[in-house]
């Protein structure tokens, strides 16, 4: 009779088949592991290849941000603007900048009684530049800008700077609107 006590009591458990799902469950996470350590040793690969492409293009950058910083030493960059007043075309002016900000000249003011004398002027003026220690030795890139300029003064400034041209052969002439 104990015995039936006993085995009213024991409860047999079978672990088998929930042993089969952790095991399962298991080599499922060391596959996943055994990849995912594949693939970050993949990344870590392509990860440098990518800093040492990205440093060589900082070096890259660098030297063209040095070489952008030294462009005023390297070549002298001129705007010549000849313009007219819409109110009276007869009165016209021509500046001449180092950059955006520095003129070179005062803005010589031509009208029809002295149109010789300022355009003379105006040769004299970028001539002295030309021969300057400024410019002597480099380059001298001038832009012409033309958005606001009367034909006739087109025509006389451009023959002014053909001359100029010939005369000095670190001068390069571009037409064009700034």
């Amino acid at each position: 009779m104990k015995k039936k006590k006993q085995d009213k009591f024991h409860i047999d458990l079978d672990l088998t088949s929930m042993l089969d799902v952790i095991f399962i469950i298991l080599m499922v996470v060391m596959c996943q592991l055994r990849f995912d350590a594949k693939s970050e040793a993949q990344n870590i690969e392509e990860l440098t290849a990518e800093l040492a492409e990205a440093e060589e293009s900082a070096d890259m950058y660098k030297s063209q941000l040095e070489a952008i910083e030294n462009e005023d030493k390297e070549v002298a960059f001129l705007m010549v603007r000849a313009k007219f007043d819409a109110n009276d075309p007869a009165l016209r002016t021509i500046s001449m900048f180092r950059d955006t900000e520095t003129s070179l000249m005062d803005d010589i003011t031509i009208r029809p009684d002295n149109e010789d004398e300022g355009f003379g002027n105006f040769e004299k003026k970028l001539d002295e530049y030309l021969v300057s220690a400024d410019a002597e030795n480099m380059p001298v890139l001038l832009t012409l800008i033309d958005d606001r300029i009367l034909y006739r003064d087109h025509v006389r400034i451009s023959a002014i700077l053909d001359e100029l041209k010939e005369a000095h052969p670190n001068l390069f002439i571009r037409n064009g609107e700034e």
